[in-house]
C-alpha cells in the first residue's frame, strides 16, 4: 500500500463547489484567488449563480489548476508541521482545533450559531484530510500524535461521500506506515457493532439510508470470503443488529393508532412506486417539508422512521435468505446440517434473548423445513431450552417458538407433530401433578410456565388437529374438514384423559389462557368428540383471577378480596397470544416463504346450525396476528375479503 496519495486519486474526492475559499490556517493569497477565478471561468457563465441554483463545477483529473490547488494545500500543511517541529505552534493548534471542534459539534449535535469559533466548510475539511493523508510518513513522528488523535476522533460516518472517501484514504495511509495500524483498523471495526444513532449521524447531513445498510451487510458477508475464521461472528453481528431494528420497528407499530398505520402503508406504497420509476432516487423519496406545525412534523418523522426500518429490515432479510440458500441446496448434506447449526446458535444466543422479534426468526423457519432432519434439529433445540431445567422465562419463550413452528410450518410431517404433541402433553401432566398439591386457584404469577405450556398445546391443536388424528373411519374424507365432525376419531394414547384432567384442574388453565385460543379450542374439541369444556367456561365467567393473586402489602399477604378496588382486572392476569411465527408480511422478502406457511383456516359453517351456549366477550382473533398486517401495503385495501386469510 502506498505511503501517500497521488494527486490524480485525490482529485476525485474534491467537492463540486469551488475549491478552497479560505485557508483555515492563514490568509488566502492572491495567487490562489486567481486560480479559483479561473476555475469559475472554465465552467462557463451562461447562467447567473443564485441561491436556488448553483453552478456545478466539474473537476477533471487532467486539470492542472486543480492539481496546483491541491499542491498548495499540501504545501501549507507541510509548512505547518515543519513549524510545529521548530516550536511555532499557532497554525498547528488551529488545524488541530478545527478537527476537535468538529468532533464536539457532531457528538453534542450543536448548531453553528452558538459556537464562538465558526466552523470551516465541509469541503475545506475534506481537503485538509487529504493533505494530511499525503503527509502520513511525517505523522508517525511523536510530535504529531495529538493531531492524528484529533483527526481519528473526527465524525466521518454519515458525512457526504467525498469526505468519507477522503477519510478512508487517510486511514489507509496511516495503516500503511504501521505505527497507527491497530488504531485505524479499530476505528473501522468499532462501527461493525455500533448501534447508537448518534455515531452514524452528523448534523447537517442526511441520515444513513437503506442503501447504506444494505451495502454494509454485503461487505460484512464479503469479509467472510477472506477471513473465514470470523465468518460466524460476522453473521451473528448482522443478526443481532437486525433483531434490534426488528424489535424497535414492532414497538413503534404497537404504539401507532390506525391513522398512523395507514400513513405507513401509504409511505411504503409511494416509495415502492418511486423506486420502480427511478431506482437512484428511492432513498430521497420520503423527504418532507419543514413548514408543518410541531405535532404534524413529529408524526411525519415517526412515520418516516418506521418506514425506513421496514425497508431496511426487508432488504437485509432478502440478502440473508439469498446468502443461506446455497448451503441448503442439498438439505440432507453435512453442509446443510452445519449451516443449520449456525442458525440454531443465533436462535439460542440472540433471538431467545429478545422478545418481540417479528421477522428475523423466519430464516430459521424457512431453512429448517427443507428436510425432516433439519426440522427435528430445531425441535430438539427448543425442547432442550424449554425442559432441560426448572421452568424459566427463556424456557417459556422456547415453548412459544416450538408451538408456533409446529402450528405454522407447512412442510412438517404428521409423525413429528404427533410425537412432539404427546411429549408436551406428558410434560403438562407432570407439571399439573406438581403444582396442584398446593394450588388454591388460578394464578399466573405462580404457575406461568404451566399456563404457557397449556396454551401452546391448545394453539397446536387448533392449527394441526387433522395431523393429530391417529386414525379415522373410512367415511372421513381427508380433504373435507367437515367430514371429521361427529366421527369416532382416535387421538392417540392418553390424549383425551390428559386434556380433560388439566381442563378440570384447580389450576384452571382455561381461565388464564388467551380467550380467543380457548374459545376456538372449545369449539373444535367439542365438535371432534375430544373433550367438552363449555361448562367450565360458563363457570369461569364468574371467576375473578385477582382474588387468587397475593398482595405483599395491602392485605398482608392474604388472598385479595374480590371487592378490593386495587385488584387488577382479569385481562392483565391472562396470557397474551404472541407466537413468534405469526404472519410474515415484509413486502419483498416474504416471497421466500411461499408454500412454507400454514395460514389460519377455520372450518367454514362449523357453528352455523347450533348454539353451544357460550358467547365470548373477546372478539379478537387470537389465532391470527393483527400486528403482522400493519406493514402489509396490500392489506390496507383488501377490506373484509381476506378476514379468514393472513
Amino acid at each position: 500500500m502506498p505511503t501517500s496519495i497521488s494527486a490524480t486519486r485525490a482529485d476525485s474526492f474534491l467537492p463540486p463547489s469551488v475549491g478552497q475559499s479560505k485557508s483555515i490556517l492563514r490568509r488566502q493569497g492572491d495567487n490562489v484567488k486567481r486560480k479559483l477565478d479561473m476555475l469559475d471561468m472554465e465552467e462557463g457563465t451562461q447562467e447567473p449563480q443564485t441561491p436556488a441554483k448553483r453552478r456545478k463545477v466539474l473537476f477533471s483529473d487532467s486539470s492542472p489548476i486543480v492539481h496546483e490547488i491541491l499542491a498548495d494545500v499540501r504545501a501549507e500543511v507541510r509548512r505547518t508541521l515543519d513549524r510545529h517541529r521548530q516550536g511555532q505552534d499557532e497554525e498547528y493548534q488551529t488545524l488541530k482545533q478545527h478537527f476537535s471542534l468538529d468532533t464536539r459539534r457532531a457528538s453534542d449535535h450543536l448548531g453553528t450559531e452558538d459556537d464562538d469559533e465558526p466552523p470551516i466548510r465541509p469541503h475545506e475539511l475534506t481537503q485538509y484530510v487529504l493533505a494530511l493523508a499525503s503527509c502520513a510518513p511525517t505523522l508517525k513522528e511523536r510530535p504529531f500524535r495529538d493531531l492524528v488523535q484529533a483527526v481519528l476522533k473526527c465524525a466521518w460516518v454519515g458525512r457526504d461521500d467525498r469526505f468519507v472517501h477522503a477519510y478512508i484514504e487517510f486511514l489507509a495511509a496511516l495503516a500503511s506506515i504501521g505505527s497507527y495500524l491497530s488504531e485505524a483498523l479499530g476505528l473501522i471495526f468499532d462501527y461493525f457493532s455500533e448501534t447508537r444513532k448518534s455515531r452514524w449521524t452528523v448534523p447537517g447531513y442526511p441520515e444513513v439510508s437503506k442503501r447504506t445498510h444494505v451495502t454494509y451487510v454485503r461487505h460484512l458477508l464479503r469479509i467472510r470470503q477472506y477471513a473465514p475464521d470470523a465468518g460466524t461472528s460476522l453473521l451473528n453481528l448482522i443478526v443481532e443488529q437486525l433483531v434490534h431494528i426488528d424489535v424497535s420497528m414492532q414497538a413503534d407499530l404497537d404504539d401507532f393508532d390506525d391513522d398512523l398505520v395507514t400513513a405507513v402503508h401509504r409511505a411504503l406504497a409511494e416509495a415502492k412506486a418511486k423506486a420502480l420509476q427511478d431506482e437512484d432516487s428511492a432513498d430521497e423519496s420520503d423527504e418532507s417539508d419543514d413548514d408543518d406545525d410541531d405535532e404534524e412534523h413529529e408524526q411525519l418523522q415517526r412515520i418516516k422512521t418506521v418506514k425506513n426500518h421496514i425497508e431496511i429490515l426487508d432488504a437485509v432479510m432478502d440478502i440473508l435468505f439469498k446468502f443461506h440458500d446455497p448451503y441448503f441446496a442439498n438439505p440432507t448434506s453435512e453442509t446443510a446440517t452445519t449451516q443449520c447449526g449456525i442458525l440454531l446458535s443465533q436462535f439460542t444466543n440472540i433471538l431467545l434473548q429478545m422478545r418481540k422479534s417479528r421477522h428475523t426468526q423466519f430464516l430459521l423457519f424457512h431453512f429448517t423445513q427443507k428436510s425432516d432432519a433439519l426440522a427435528s434439529q430445531f425441535i430438539d433445540t427448543c425442547e432442550k431450552v424449554a425442559f432441560r431445567s426448572a421452568p424459566s422465562v427463556l424456557g417459556d419463550y422456547a415453548v412459544s417458538y416450538l408451538a408456533s413452528f409446529l402450528a405454522r410450518g407447512a412442510h412438517i410431517p404428521s409423525f413429528l407433530i404427533q410425537a412432539v404433541f404427546r411429549r408436551l402433553l406428558q410434560t403438562l401432566d407432570r407439571r399439573r401433578a406438581t403444582y396442584e398439591q398446593a394450588c388454591q386457584g388460578p394464578n399466573i404469577e405462580k404457575y406461568y410456565s404451566y399456563y404457557s405450556l397449556f396454551q401452546a398445546i391448545l394453539y397446536i391443536f387448533c392449527f394441526r388437529w387433522k395431523d393429530l388424528v391417529v386414525s379415522a373411519p373410512e367415511t372421513v374424507d381427508g380433504d373435507d374438514p367437515l367430514s371429521y365432525i361427529g366421527q369416532d376419531l382416535d387421538w392417540g394414547q392418553h390424549t383425551r384423559r390428559i386434556l380433560k384432567n388439566n381442563a378440570h384442574s384447580k389450576l384452571n388453565p382455561l381461565k388464564v389462557c388467551s380467550p380467543g385460543i380457548v374459545e376456538e379450542f372449545a369449539k373444535l374439541a367439542h365438535k371432534l368428540n375430544l373433550v367438552y369444556v363449555y361448562p367450565i367456561l360458563e363457570i369461569n365467567k364468574r371467576v375473578r383471577l385477582s382474588q387468587y393473586i397475593k398482595s405483599s402489602y395491602s392485605t398482608g399477604g392474604r388472598l385479595r378480596d374480590i371487592g378490593n378496588e386495587s385488584a387488577r382486572d382479569d385481562h392483565s392476569l391472562q396470557l397474551d397470544s404472541f407466537f413468534p411465527f405469526d404472519p410474515y408480511q415484509l413486502p419483498s422478502s416474504k416471497l421466500w416463504l411461499e408454500g412454507d406457511y400454514l395460514p389460519w383456516s377455520p372450518i367454514r359453517g362449523l357453528n352455523e346450525d347450533e348454539d353451544d351456549g357460550y358467547d365470548s366477550d373477546d372478539e379478537d382473533d387470537d389465532l391470527e396476528s393483527v400486528d403482522a398486517d400493519l406493514i402489509d401495503d396490500e392489506t390496507a385495501t383488501s377490506g373484509e375479503e381476506d378476514e379468514d386469510e393472513d
